[in-house]
């Protein structure tokens, strides 16, 4: 049972499994849960709400039942405008949820979202785009830059990492492994959520973060220790 609470914005759930079943969920949840060093205290019920996010955004979209051919798929309609950060309107799901402007560049991202982009006019413009999505060549070049999530301080793995654009495709960015970083979920929505800024080193080819224009250029270390400029 999924039950949303407009009130709060947020969607409760409960679900009933075999023994088994329920230890390999637990087992999944603490593994997803292990605290890491960067986090610091955390509370726990809201740490395992963001797991199973994560557990739902990693499952493969088409192996579950489809509709006339079509994977398992969330609509969501949204001007272009906002698509492309000209403005903040908020898009709408198919099941009525408003998500901000920041969530929908971050959702275009996702193998399960397709926008459906609206000019001005309300007409249709596009009904997602193929090439949005980094090819699964293109995900195993990123592993081997990357290493895992490129935002500093992260030591997750790239199989718990998502593809993002460096320029994103809602601004025309092209889905390159050049125009590709690696980020954990967490750090995905940080960086959609908070805008930061992104970079591919020209020399070195190491993706950089920076808060804001003037700061310095920071990069993740947990990967390689002795890549200390930048």
């Amino acid at each position: 049972m999924i039950r949303p609470d407009p009130a709060t914005g947020l969607v409760k759930g409960g679900f009933e499994v075999d023994a088994v079943t329920g230890d390999l969920l637990r087992s999944l949840m603490d593994s997803a849960t292990a605290p890491r060093k960067q986090d610091g205290v955390i509370d726990r019920r809201r740490a395992q709400g963001e797991a199973f996010v994560r557990l739902v955004r990693h499952l493969p979209k088409d192996g579950f039942g489809n509709h006339g051919g079509v994977p398992a798929t969330l609509v969501v309609t949204v001007d272009e405008a906002s698509l492309r950060g000209a403005t903040d309107r908020a898009g709408v799901t198919e099941h009525g949820t408003a998500v901000s402007a920041g969530q929908l560049r971050r959702l275009a991202c996702d193998a399960g979202i397709l926008p459906l982009v609206l000019s001005g006019e309300s007409q249709v413009l596009d009904l997602g785009r193929e090439e949005r999505l980094h090819s699964v060549a293109q995900r195993r070049a990123l592993a081997q830059r990357d290493l895992g999530c490129a935002f500093p301080g992260c030591d997750r793995s790239p199989g718990w990492c998502e593809s993002h654009h460096l320029v994103p495709w809602s601004r025309g960015g092209p889905t390159t492994v050049d125009d590709g970083v690696l980020l954990c979920s967490r750090h995905h929505h940080e960086v959609h959520d908070r805008d930061w800024d992104l970079r591919l080193h020209p020399t070195d080819q190491i993706v950089e973060f920076r808060r804001r224009p003037g700061e310095p250029w920071r990069r993740n270390h947990h990967y390689r220790p002795l890549s200390l400029t930048g």
